[in-house]
């Protein structure tokens, strides 16, 4: 059996499909995308209106493997499991994965801790290093 990464998911959908991700949420055995035609506006609109992005500043902290750790600061988590984290403006998608999963085989991977997000760059770059935007939502769908 062969699998589909995300980002290869992604590129074959917009590519391919005409169909832009507006939404991921990868789990243990699978992946929930959200697609829209490209240029189209429909309710997700209203949905990403809702709720404000802000920014995950650095420098991140190595915390080994592929492991990243960011302060969020004095922001309002909320629900850990509705924290959308973001790279380059396009949503992640693997929330609440355990740290050592993140530290071995990253990819995108993360979780938020107290007032800290640990993740991977779906790349596994050095998030430092690479040029990627982090930003996140609290409390997101």
């Amino acid at each position: 059996m062969e699998f589909a990464g995300n980002k290869e998911t992604e590129l074959f959908a917009r590519n391919r499909l005409g169909l832009e991700l507006i939404h991921m949420k990868a789990g243990e055995g699978n992946t929930e995308f959200l697609f829209r035609h490209v240029g189209v506006q429909n309710y997700w609109d209203e949905v990403v209106a809702a709720s404000k992005i802000r920014l995950l500043p650095g420098p991140y902290v190595h915390v080994g493997g592929h492991g990243w750790q960011a302060e969020l600061g004095d922001s309002d988590v909320g629900d850990p499991g509705k924290f959308m984290l973001y790279e380059n403006g396009r949503p992640v998608g693997w929330p609440n994965a355990p740290l050592m999963s993140i530290k071995k085989w990253g990819r995108g991977r993360y979780r938020v801790e107290g007032g800290k997000v640990i993740f991977s760059a779906t790349d596994d770059s050095n998030p430092n290093e690479s040029g990627v935007s982090y930003a996140f939502r609290t409390n997101f769908a």
